[in-house]
């Protein structure tokens, strides 16, 4: 060794800390790899001094110093920012470090091992790999952990063909004597399968679901195969070969897991019995999974198996099936037939709320049948009639308002004032009324009201607010109307019409004078029309003919 290169290595051992780096600096750049160079180095590493340790670091990795590797290693457990200078410098050295990392991990404690894991998870060497697998196999529980998260993670950065690579090595790694007798090292090789993300990964990740194996093993199997991307033919695989472990007793770690599982997959049609079963299970997670699934088939056999749950005692299976069927129009002629067979209110109320959502798929035979059906429930008492009118509002409102109007006439005519109003009620809303309901319900209420104490707009019993209504819009000639209604009218309702309209303004007033002429002129000896020709002075009308009461 040349005497200059003898003074500078010296140097390293100068009690001036200034000295010791500059010397280190100069020698990683000179490139000598001579053994009193390297020792030199290598004793600096020792040093007090964290500045020191960090030139001499750097020193050899600048001389590829790969014999220098198992020097570094008791740096991984110093403070940072050291331990990550030495780790820096062992990735550097890359495959000229991994031996002495080999070797270390033999002999090394838990401390060590842990500090090592690091560096070996950002070598990218299939060596490092190898080394990372056999720590699977560690006593230690931590280090098990931490060498599979940093598989894991260095298989986030894989490029297919090495997530290809990983997982033969993974599932070669499986099918060893010693790791099928370790649970631990067992699941870890399991979480590199399912990490690998490949649809090559399923076969074999189905094949560790039966009961014989460990059950930190399923539990994983089941994890992996929910980090797979979903194709279909390889799905209606593992939705049939994961579906009955729905009925294993470990609920906490398989069903869970297994329905994790199912829920990313598409429902395998062949399945639909399975499916069928699990409505039975005693877990309420499973039932509802049953119940979606069932729902995502949309065919009769489903709709026959969903029906009766739309009114079970479980509300949240009940809401399940409902939502369910709402979401397939396909299931809107099987909840129309149970609709139509409903043996009471509360079921009733329920299929009518899904048979809303599939409003445009209800034909005209069932509204028909609906309609039909309202009307007699309504006669009847039965409480059935509000939930079919609540649906048919949504589904079909015209024919409802027209079948609701024209019962509810017929029945004024007959003279069952209660029983028509009550019909004509179900339209005094904006959504169903129209120009003809809201006269005939101003008619029957208008009837009930003569010869009582004059009521004021305001009370839901005046015929008062309904008139004004088509007065003010001019739709119905109403004047007209009135004077035509068969059997006719009496003088008290013209009166009672006269009396409160007059006082008002415009068209309204125009008809208000107009009924109390009617008075006068068609009951001429009554007590009404007296008192009739007495309010037309009284509201300056006596001179005034205007016709009034819409368009005639």
């Amino acid at each position: 060794m040349a005497k200059e290169l003898q003074q500078i290595v010296a140097m390293l051992s100068s009690p001036n800390v200034e000295l010791q780096c500059a010397a280190a600096k100069v020698l990683g750049e000179l490139g000598d790899r001579a053994p009193a160079v390297l020792k030199g180095l290598e004793t600096l590493l020792s040093s007090s001094s964290g500045t020191a340790k960090q030139y001499a670091l750097g020193a050899i990795v600048q001389l590829g110093a790969r014999d220098s590797a198992p020097a570094l290693l008791p740096l991984l457990k110093e403070a940072e920012p050291l331990r990550k200078v030495a780790g820096d410098a062992l990735v550097e050295l890359g495959l000229d470090a991994l031996p002495a990392l080999e070797s270390a991990l033999a002999g090394a404690d838990v401390p060590l091992k842990l500090a090592l894991l690091p560096v070996l998870g950002r070598m990218r060497s299939k060596d490092s790999l190898a080394a990372l697998f056999d720590l699977f196999l560690d006593p230690d529980v931590e280090v098990i952990k931490r060498a599979t998260d940093t598989v894991r993670e260095r298989a986030e950065a894989m490029t297919e063909k090495e997530r290809a690579e990983l997982l033969a090595r993974a599932l070669k790694f499986l099918g060893q004597a010693k790791v099928q007798k370790s649970e631990r090292a067992h699941v870890s090789a399991v979480k590199v399968v399912g990490a690998t993300r490949l649809l090559e990964a399923a076969s074999p990740l189905l094949e560790l679901l039966d009961g014989d194996r460990p059950t930190g093993v399923r539990m994983n199997a089941l994890l992996a195969l929910a980090r797979l991307p979903v194709d279909a033919e390889a799905s209606a695989r593992q939705f049939a070969a994961v579906l009955p472990l729905l009925r294993d007793a470990d609920f906490a770690n398989v069903v869970t897991n297994a329905l994790a599982a199912l829920q990313r997959l598409p429902v395998d049609k062949k399945t639909q019995k399975d499916l069928v079963a699990l409505l039975d299970s005693p877990h309420g997670q499973v039932r509802a999974f049953a119940v979606r699934a069932l729902g995502a088939l949309g065919n009769d056999k489903s709709a026959a198996a969903l029906l009766p749950l739309v009114h079970a005692p479980d509300r949240r299976l009940a809401d399940e099936a409902a939502s369910a069927l709402r979401a397939q129009v396909a299931f809107a002629p099987a909840v129309a037939a149970a609709l139509a067979v409903a043996e009471d209110a509360a079921r009733a109320w329920s299929l009518g709320s899904v048979l809303r959502a599939h409003k445009d798929a209800v034909g005209k035979t069932e509204v028909a049948g609906f309609v039909k059906q309202a009307v007699r429930f309504l006669e009847q008492g039965d409480e059935r009639w509000k939930a079919l009118v609540e649906m048919l509002k949504d589904v079909a409102p015209e024919p409802l308002r027209v079948a609701v109007r024209e019962r509810g006439a017929k029945l004024r005519k007959a003279g069952d004032l209660a029983k028509a109003e009550s019909f004509l009620r179900l339209l005094d809303r904006d959504e169903l009324a129209d120009a003809e309901s809201r006269y005939e319900l101003g008619v029957v209420l208008l009837l009930q009201s003569s010869g009582e104490p004059a009521r004021p707009g305001s009370d839901p019993r005046s015929p008062i607010p309904h008139l004004s209504v088509l007065l003010r819009s001019g739709s119905i000639p109403v004047a007209k109307r009135l004077r035509a209604e068969k059997p006719p009218l009496g003088a008290a309702e013209y009166a009672y019409l006269g009396f409160h309209f007059s006082e008002r303004q415009g068209p309204e007033r125009d008809f208000g004078g107009e009924m109390l002429r009617v008075v006068t002129q068609k009951f001429p000896r009554s007590q009404e029309a007296k008192v009739a020709k007495q309010k037309l002075r009284t509201e300056g009308l006596e001179g005034e003919a205007r016709g009034g009461g819409g368009k005639e």
